[in-house]
Formats: structure tokens, sequence, C-alpha cells
């Protein structure tokens, strides 16, 4: 019996039935998939592990999406702040709560942008990964370089250091992907984020200002978002806070004259 070879177009083919699936999920399959044909390699079965293309695509279509946090989810995590024993887990956690910056713009700061004077946080730059190295890039859209205000709650938490040193992680250099990861992982088994990521806190970030009536060009500058749009329909959320107040003014709307 004669069994033909599996090939990259096999594996693409597999992937594609699953494009209903999200990314990840597709992703952990291909990974399980390739385990299996290294060792179909390793015997003399195939010559090559097929799973493994770069060529590869993931056809998930399935949308991801992140809810904000709940007040009293983020107000429980404020809470516990003080239980983050490594500095740079206190500061990573609180930016991305009080300033709803993108992650990459929180490694990217510096304490030079820091003014302390005016309250404000320059966002200037950013920090992605490639093959766990960090790799500084400007702001990706103009609007991206702007000015965020400093709330009286973070002050405490920001202590200067050496103007050219990154806050997060202190040194020359941004950290890398992996000590990220790290950070990340000490900070969900020390206190409970209720599974947020660090995206989520922006949304949470941009629905909380968004309810307290901030103009929404005013959010617009602050998120550094290209057009209101984008803010309107992806980063603001209705909760069950927005809707009990509904309940009240449509109660009050009813109610005798």
């Amino acid at each position: 019996m004669v069994i033909r070879a599996i090939t990259t177009d096999d594996v693409q083919r597999f992937m594609n039935c699953k494009a209903n699936m999200s990314r990840k999920s597709i992703h952990e399959m291909v990974m399980v998939l390739g385990m299996v044909l290294e060792s179909a390699v390793e015997d003399g079965i195939i010559v090559r592990n097929p799973a493994r293309s770069k060529r590869l695509k993931n056809p998930s279509k399935k949308k991801t999406v992140r809810n904000a946090l709940e007040r009293e989810q983020l107000t429980d995590i404020i809470a516990n702040l003080h239980r983050l024993t490594d500095e740079r887990d206190v500061l990573l956690l609180a930016l991305l709560i009080y300033t709803g910056m993108r992650r990459d713009e929180v490694l990217g700061l510096k304490w030079e942008n820091i003014d302390f004077e005016h309250g404000l946080i320059h966002v200037v730059r950013g920090v992605t990964f490639k093959c766990n190295l960090p790799h500084i890039d400007t702001p990706k859209t103009d609007a991206a370089i702007r000015s965020v205000p400093m709330p009286t709650a973070l002050r405490q938490y920001l202590h200067p250091k050496e103007d050219n040193l990154f806050i997060i992680g202190g040194g020359e250099h941004p950290i890398t992907e992996q000590t990220m990861k790290r950070m990340w992982e000490r900070i969900r088994k020390t206190i409970n984020v209720y599974g947020a990521t660090p995206h989520v806190f922006r949304h949470t970030y941009m629905t909380f200002a968004d309810r307290e009536a901030v103009p929404l060009k005013t959010l617009q500058s602050i998120g550094g978002y290209a057009d209101i749009y984008t803010l309107k329909n992806r980063y603001t959320h209705t909760q069950r806070e927005d809707i009990e107040h509904a309940r009240n003014c449509i109660d009050h709307m009813f109610s005798p004259v």
C-alpha cells in the first residue's frame, strides 16, 4: 500500500476548513499537527514537515470581542495593586489602567516623557517585538503622537529616574518579549485581572471616560485615534451600569408630572 505524502496544500486545506474558529485555536491545532508530523519525519515516513511551512496562512474569520472590565472589577484590581512586589509589574499595570495607552506605547516610555509639572505623559514611541527582541517604532499614525493626562492616582507609582532610561524595565533598552510575558504572568498569578489582556485596560479606560462625558474629540486625541469612528464603534462598550442608568432615565420619562 502506497501512502501519499502530506503536502503544505493539504495542511492549508485543513486550516481553511476551520476558518470559523479563532486564530489562536487554529494555531494551536496546527502546532499539534506539526508535532505529529515531526515524529513522522524522525521515523523516516515523510521527508519534510509541511506544517512548518512559512507559506501557511491562518484563515480565521472569527473576530475577537474584547469587552471592557466592569467598574467593580477595575476597582478590585486597583485595590490590589499593592500586592505586586516587582516595581516593573506595578508600573506596567498602573500605566495601563490610568492612561489608556497601548501596550507598545507604555513599553516605549522613558522618564524624559513624563512632565510632572504639567501632569502630562508624552507618547512619542512604541516597542514591538521581532523574534523576542524589542524593536523601537514611531507611533503608527500621526494621531498617536500625543500627550496623555496623568491622573493624580498615577503619580504615587512614578518615581523619576534618569531621563534616558525606559520606565518599564529601568534600563537603557526596552525589555524583551519573554520578559514582558513573565511580567504579565506574575501579575495574573498575584492578583485577579479578570482575564483582561493589556489591551482590555485600554478599552476600559475609553469606556469609562466616555461615560464620564469626556468630549469625543478630546477622547480621540487622548487615545491617539485617527478617526472618531474607530473610537465609537470599537473601543467603547455598553455595560450593565449604562443599562441601569438608561432604565432610571426611562422611568423618569414616564413618571407622572
